[in-house]
């Protein structure tokens, strides 16, 4: 009889804790996504970490109540839209990085080919000019 007690206290806490997180959605979405959107300003990605903060929500289940809730929706939301900000941030700066070390930097093969290819039309330019000059010179 106990066992079953048990089994129905649990059956009843996994209930209310559905409840909980299906009101919550129902809710607090719109607003979770609204905060999130003026954060980082991008519609899609604001609706993709709206989506992971009530994934997250889950995570939690056990230890929801209705009148906390509220709060726990908005620090998952606000940690995650920090770590989103961190990573774009990070990106921002290793792109910015390679894109002036790429810029830099050359591969020596490539060079080698582009001194040699300047080098043939300077040659062609030296001796197209050498022969306009003799044959000024042999007119005059």
């Amino acid at each position: 009889m106990i066992e079953t007690e048990k089994d129905s206290i649990m059956e009843t806490t996994i209930n209310s804790s559905d409840n909980i997180i299906t009101r919550s959605y129902e809710e607090y979405h719109q607003v979770i996504l609204n905060y999130i959107t003026y954060r980082i300003t991008h519609r899609y990605e604001a609706e993709d970490l709206t989506q992971d903060v009530f994934v997250r929500l889950l995570d939690y289940k056990q230890m929801l109540r209705p009148d906390t809730v509220k709060y726990f929706l908005f620090t998952i939301a606000r940690n995650i839209v920090t770590d989103y900000i961190r990573r774009y941030y990070k990106k921002q700066e290793i792109d910015s990085y390679l894109y002036d070390f790429t810029a830099t930097s050359t591969n020596e093969t490539e060079e080698n080919i582009i001194v040699s290819n300047l080098m043939e039309m300077e040659q062609m330019r030296i001796y197209s000019l050498i022969n306009n000059l003799l044959c000024l010179w042999k007119r005059n």
